[in-house]
């Protein structure tokens, strides 16, 4: 019976909102801040990497996520107390019960899209997570998508 728990736990970890990259904007925006280039100095900043991945781990997770979604937990809330239905008295005799269950929405859609990653369509541009090359060297993301100016001729000419 354990071995379920466990299972499921690990399950529902694995969609949990701290584990996705694209989900922790500060984390992924103090990465490309502080991370140098060789190897051996980033050996030597693993004792400043911890406290500053905590804290920014922290910061993600309970103001950034939060404040993100919150506009989208406002419009689905706002949907479901204004959904037109077939008609008039159906729209009558359900309006009272979506007035009161208006709460429980906003609060479980804003902690389920807050604790689970639903999307990072709101996130900060700042927060995008970069590549690395195969040395870990951070590239940005106008040498992924521009590597040189010479293919962008071959889009010109068609």
């Amino acid at each position: 019976m354990m071995k379920i728990f466990v299972v499921l736990f690990l399950i529902i970890f694995c969609s949990c909102a701290s584990t996705d990259v694209n989900h922790l904007a500060t984390t992924n925006w103090v990465d490309r801040q502080i991370t140098p280039d060789s190897n051996m100095a980033r050996n030597f900043m693993i004792p400043i990497y911890i406290p500053v991945c905590i804290t920014t781990l922290v910061v993600d997770n309970f103001i950034i996520a939060p404040s993100v979604h919150f506009p989208d937990s406002l419009r689905i809330t706002k949907n479901f107390i204004t959904a037109d239905l077939d008609g008039y008295y159906t729209n009558m005799a359900t309006a009272p019960f979506r007035i009161v269950l208006a709460p429980v929405v906003f609060v479980s859609y804003w902690l389920s899209s807050t604790v689970f990653s639903f999307g990072t369509d709101n996130w900060p541009e700042w927060g995008y997570q970069w590549k690395r090359d195969e040395d870990g060297i951070l590239i940005e993301p106008e040498e992924l998508y521009n590597p040189d100016e010479s293919s962008n001729d071959l889009f010109l000419e068609l």
